[in-house]
């Protein structure tokens, strides 16, 4: 029997076999069709916490997940939460230059508007508003009436040469905890105006935590106080490097307690560091701009390029160390030159002395050092460093191949034993599929390295990166027998790709543009409002996976919500309102003229794009379900009224495919307004008008038992309560029915097997017709 429109009931969670894709697809069937698919999210967790009374022995596995979900009490741990990073921006700069210097690096723009070009060439945030003025005096009048985050002087002004002592005093006075950078044209100028860096242009100063709390007064002042000197060297990322090399000094504390990393740079050069920043900070904003390939919501991108690496810039060996002890565990990488000042003076092996405590306190984190004598090299390699000439011609390259080769920024690279690259992966989603198929020696290798910790690391998921980095192969998988595995190696395979899997559904949630989805993205959502109630049940059942591991909690089996595209509510207020339906619809008392006034109406450009993509990736069967807000109303739900629609998706040509979904669309919207939905509300007390419909695209759990009938071997319904309970179960074990094919008996009222889950071996009844969809020849 061919299988079409049906009635779903908020009340069940089916459960149902998996399947297998058959091949092109795609037309629109109309008979019965029983409910089938996840409803409810009050049932979902009324399942998942069922009474303690039960009777039968779970795996152990499933044990687990029950004790877990039961321990949280609520649903609460399946909530997102996003922490707040960054929470200190440099948002509003006071410039003190003259108009001359100004052109000197604004060139034919205006700084302000060049700085809007460099932020949106690399995908930042707003760029910080920068007010100009050109005397020392309209400085402090400027700092008197507004508060500004950040001070940026160039070290003379209108010809004058800056009193520094007397300005960072007076800036001082008005705003003890600003950051005064002070940026000069050329190195003459810097050693003429700052005692604090010599001939070499070494800056010495123990700063450590005296930024954050505001600096001393007096004669002081300019050691305590937050003044950090760069060299303008004709580069504008380097206003950015500088803005952002603040941000990150006062934000490093509370990110990293949300799993920020930290880059520690030990440099006493100005016009090396002011060279070095900006490099540094490029690498680290293309890594951010390549999540652009990764599948994820909008929040968890914004969270992704706010976790980057913080970098900490610091100039003499107790500074560095103090920032090493601070934010050992969440470092990541060290860049240290050889010699910089230690207790005051100049000590040319005190970045050896540095590294050799890093290195003891923790061998696993990446140093590079750089020295302007090629003879250090070899003392680097001692230390298990890399090392980096100062004057090297290729420092650019040499400095992004340490990011991409050793911290794994960019694409992830495997090699045999014999150094030959057998696959790379650019985003979590290739690098499951290519996992999977890695060779049993690669596997091996990796598993003995922390690759796949540093590759998470570097793109800020720490909780993954620990989560590898913590396992130990092969002891941890020594029971691989036990668990239904071939060996310890087919074991550490299923629960790696189990892990980024987890973390794969989590990142894309509800993905909201259809052009970033791919075949593995868990939920496809168009436009704006609601997803209704089956929708919102497809959320909380995908997170309930996710945050409890239940797709490949059984050896040999797959636990799976069906991936869906939602068009959600405001398509269908859209819909509606630009083809000027509602008038019509309700002077129409025929349901066939409703649903040809919606037949011949236009969906919105966005869905049908859409629904393009989602036939041009998908096919095999489909369903096309409503889910409004009515539907699953706790006192009066909307149960069975609305339609869906089963699709044999088996057309030859996307043009086709698409035209029968998007008509499947349009019925379901038409549903809305039929006269059984009208005669419903009105006994409900509600308006039909008010009503917003989401619809639900999605994949159909089955196979094709003989040719062209296509079916799950056997599908029902659970429920958390049992109100015709046993005499040897009781009521909170909860009860099932089940029969063959689409189970369309279980919610027909016809026969099915009945039992109760504390006593399954007990059953009552038996199973009636093999529903199914024929397919097309």
């Amino acid at each position: 029997r061919s299988l079409a429109h049906g009635r779903s009931r908020p009340w069940a969670a089916m459960l149902t076999g998996m399947w297998r894709g058959l091949g092109p697809a795609s037309a629109l069937a109309r008979p019965r069709l029983a409910a089938m698919l996840p409803a409810s999210s009050v049932l979902a967790s009324r399942l998942l916490s069922a009474g303690s009374q039960r009777t039968v022995k779970l795996p152990s596995n499933l044990e687990s997940i029950l004790n877990d979900f039961r321990a949280s009490k609520t649903l609460s741990k399946t909530s997102k939460f996003t922490p707040e990073l960054m929470k200190v921006r440099v948002q509003r700069v006071l410039l003190l230059c003259s108009d001359y210097d100004s052109y000197t690096f604004e060139e034919d723009g205006l700084l302000g508007e060049l700085m809007h070009m460099e932020y949106a060439q690399h995908n930042l945030r707003k760029p910080p508003v920068i007010e100009r003025v050109t005397s020392a005096d309209r400085a402090m009048e400027m700092l008197e009436t507004s508060k500004y985050d950040l001070l940026v002087s160039l070290l003379r002004t209108q010809g004058e040469t800056l009193k520094l002592e007397s300005f960072v005093e007076a800036a001082k006075q008005r705003d003890p905890k600003i950051p005064i950078l002070l940026l000069a044209l050329n190195p003459s100028e810097l050693l003429g105006l700052d005692s604090r860096v010599d001939e070499s242009l070494r800056f010495n100063v123990d700063k450590r935590l005296t930024w954050e709390l505001g600096g001393g007064k007096g004669k002081d002042v300019l050691a305590e106080s937050w003044l950090w000197p760069f060299l303008w060297q004709g580069n504008l990322s380097l206003f950015t490097a500088m803005f952002k090399a603040v941000e990150d000094r006062l934000n490093a504390a509370d990110d990293v307690k949300h799993g920020a990393q930290t880059i520690i740079i030990v440099e006493d050069n100005v016009k090396f560091y002011s060279q070095y920043l900006p490099m540094v900070y490029n690498e680290l904003i293309k890594q951010s701009a390549a999540l652009e390939d990764e599948n994820m919501t909008q929040t968890e991108r914004l969270n992704r390029m706010q976790s980057r690496p913080k970098v900490l810039l610091c100039t003499n060996y107790e500074e560095a160390t103090d920032i090493f002890e601070r934010f050992q565990d969440s470092c990541m990488a060290i860049i240290s030159d050889v010699a910089f000042a230690r207790k005051g003076e100049w000590d040319p092996e005190a970045g050896l002395d540095f590294v050799a405590k890093v290195k003891k306190l923790k061998p696993t984190v990446d140093v590079v050092m750089q020295s302007s004598e090629e003879l250090m090299r070899d003392r680097a390699t001692a230390l298990g460093c890399a090392f980096l000439h100062k004057h090297s011609p290729s420092l650019t390259l040499e400095l992004r191949d340490f990011f991409r080769r050793t911290l794994l920024f960019g694409p992830i690279r495997f090699y045999n034993e014999r150094g030959t690259q057998v696959a790379e992966a650019n985003n979590i989603t290739s690098l499951m599929r290519v996992y999977a198929n890695l060779p049993d020696e690669v596997i091996d290798k990796v598993a003995r390295t922390q690759q796949l910790s540093k590759w998470f690391r570097a793109r800020a998921e720490p909780l993954l990166a620990t989560h590898f980095a913590g396992s130990r192969y092969p002891d941890d998988f020594l029971d691989f027998k036990r668990q239904g595995f071939s060996s310890e190696r087919e074991m550490l395979r299923h629960w790696v790709i189990t892990s980024m899997f987890s973390l794969r559904n989590r990142l894309t949630g509800a993905v909201s543009d259809a052009q970033m989805s791919d075949d593995m993205t868990p939920i496809v959502r168009v436009g704006k409002g609601s997803l209704g109630g089956k929708g919102r049940g497809f959320r909380l059942l995908h997170n309930l996976m996710d945050t409890f591991e239940m797709r490949f909690a059984l050896a040999n089996m797959e636990i799976k919500v069906p991936q869906c595209l939602i068009l959600a509510t405001d398509v269908f207020d859209r819909f509606v309102e630009s083809n000027e339906l509602l008038s019509p619809v309700m002077r129409t008392n025929s349901d066939a003229q409703i649903e040809s006034l919606f037949e011949v109406a236009q969906l919105p450009q966005d869905a049908m794009d859409a629904l393009r993509i989602y036939a041009e990736r998908v096919h095999d069967p489909v369903a096309v379900r409503s889910s409004s807000l009515f539907e699953d109303a706790f006192q009066q739900p909307f149960a069975g009224v609305y339609q869906s629609y089963m699709l044999h998706n088996a057309s030859p040509t996307v043009q086709e495919r698409v035209a029968t979904l998007a008509s499947a669309v349009k019925r379901v919207y038409a549903s809305v307004f039929s006269i059984e939905a009208r005669r419903y509300a009105e006994a409900s007390r509600l308006t039909v008008a008010n009503e917003k419909m989401a619809a639900i695209i999605q994949q159909i759990a089955g196979k094709e038992h003989s040719p062209g009938y296509f079916a799950p071997s056997c599908a029902g319904v659970a429920n958390a309560i049992d109100f015709y309970p046993r005499p040897n179960t009781t009521t909170d074990d909860g009860c099932a029915s089940m029969s063959l094919g689409f189970g369309s008996s279980v919610v027909d009222g016809r026969s099915s097997i009945n039992w109760s889950l504390g006593d399954p071996s007990f059953t009552v009844g038996r199973p009636s017709d093999f529903m199914v969809l024929q397919l097309p020849d």
